[in-house]
């Protein structure tokens, strides 16, 4: 099953946290997020990375559920900097799309896109 399909079938029934996490094409963004930075945090650049973080939920074709892509979409965090990541000082909460619309801060984007990079060699 393609992406395009994929994330039209996300769309069209209600998909609860448990069943968006759980999914095993999640697991292997994950895993391949991970190990593309040797497990390393791609904001702080010391601490492992044991997450994996959303920049974005949509894009201009909808929710990225299901086709994100490491380096671009999500990138691999330590526990201490998903938290900093969320915070007001870097995430934009969009009050008329308040799941969707939130979003990363452009700097800090390319901070983390900068350090996905880097450990990426």
């Amino acid at each position: 099953m393609g992406f395009r399909k994929r994330s039209l079938n996300l769309k069209l029934k209600k998909v609860t946290f448990d069943d968006r996490y759980d999914d095993r094409y999640w697991k292997q963004i994950c895993a391949i997020a991970h190990r593309s930075t040797k497990g390393t945090c791609c904001y702080c650049l010391c601490r492992s990375s044991v997450e994996v973080h959303h920049i974005r939920y949509q894009d201009s074709y909808g929710a990225i559920a299901g086709r994100e892509l490491p380096g671009l979409d999500v990138f691999p965090v330590c526990q201490d900097c998903h938290g900093d990541l969320h915070s007001n000082q870097h995430w934009v909460k969009d009050l008329d799309s308040p799941v969707l619309g939130n979003h990363q801060k452009v700097e800090t984007v390319e901070i983390l896109a900068m350090g996905y990079r880097l450990l990426s060699l």
